[in-house]
C-alpha cells in the first residue's frame, strides 16, 4: 500500500557526498497516489575561484602548501581552505603522492609501451598489466586499436625485457616500446593560475 503524497511536498535533497544528489522520481500507482523512488544522479563538481585556486595551489607545491598560506593567496580564511580540500577530496582530488624520479632511484630506463588488446577483455588484462614488476601506469584508451598504454621503469635492459615478456605473456600485443627521455608536468592552468599575480 502506497501513500499518498502530491510531488510538489516531495523536494530533492543533498545526499551526504556534495557530488551525489538524491532526487525523487515518481510513479503513480492509483488516482492521486504516487510512489517516491529515489534516484541518485552523480553530478560534477562546481568549482569556483577558491576550489580552483587551492587546486593550483596543490597541484604546485602539496607538500609545503599551508592551509593558512593558501587562505592569504585565495583571498579566504584557513579553516574555509580546510573545508574545501574535504569537500573537494569527496571526488576531484583522488590522492597525493611523491613525484619521484626514477633515474635518481637507480631506474635509469623509463618507457611508454603501446599494447593492443580485445574490446572484451581490456579493463581485465589492463588491471593485470599494472601488477607487473616494473610497470607504474596503465591507462586504458576508449577509441582506436592501441587502446592500452603502459609505463614502466627498469634498471636495466634484462628487467626491461621482463616486463616486456610479462605484458605478451597477458595477452597483449605489443604496437611498440620507446624509451622516454623526459616528463614534463606542471599544475593545470584552468585551475586557478590566472588567479595569481606572476
Amino acid at each position: 500500500m502506497h501513500a499518498a503524497i502530491s510531488p510538489r511536498s516531495f523536494l530533492p535533497f543533498r545526499a551526504e557526498s556534495p557530488a551525489r544528489w538524491k532526487c525523487p522520481s515518481y510513479k503513480m500507482t492509483g488516482k492521486n497516489h504516487f510512489r517516491v523512488v529515489p534516484v541518485f544522479v552523480s553530478m560534477v563538481h562546481n568549482l569556483d575561484d577558491v576550489d580552483r585556486g587551492i587546486l593550483h595551489l596543490l597541484q604546485k607545491n602539496a607538500r609545503e602548501a599551508t592551509a593558512a598560506d593558501m587562505a592569504d593567496m585565495v583571498g579566504t580564511s584557513a579553516s574555509t581552505v580546510r573545508n574545501r580540500i574535504e569537500y573537494l577530496e569527496e571526488g576531484v582530488i583522488r590522492g597525493y603522492h611523491p613525484e619521484i624520479d626514477y633515474e635518481e632511484a637507480g631506474f635509469e630506463l623509463h618507457l611508454f609501451i603501446v599494447c593492443r588488446a580485445p574490446v572484451a577483455k581490456r579493463a581485465e588484462l589492463a588491471e593485470k598489466a599494472l601488477d607487473l614488476s616494473g610497470v607504474i601506469n596503465v591507462r586504458e584508451m576508449t577509441t582506436g586499436t592501441h587502446n592500452v598504454h603502459i609505463e614502466s621503469v627498469a634498471v636495466d635492459s634484462n628487467m626491461a625485457d621482463e616486463t616486456l615478456t610479462g605484458i605478451e605473456n597477458l595477452g597483449l600485443e605489443i604496437v611498440s616500446s620507446q624509451v622516454i627521455k623526459e616528463f614534463h608536468v606542471q599544475p593545470f592552468d584552468h585551475f586557478g593560475k590566472d588567479l595569481f599575480e606572476d
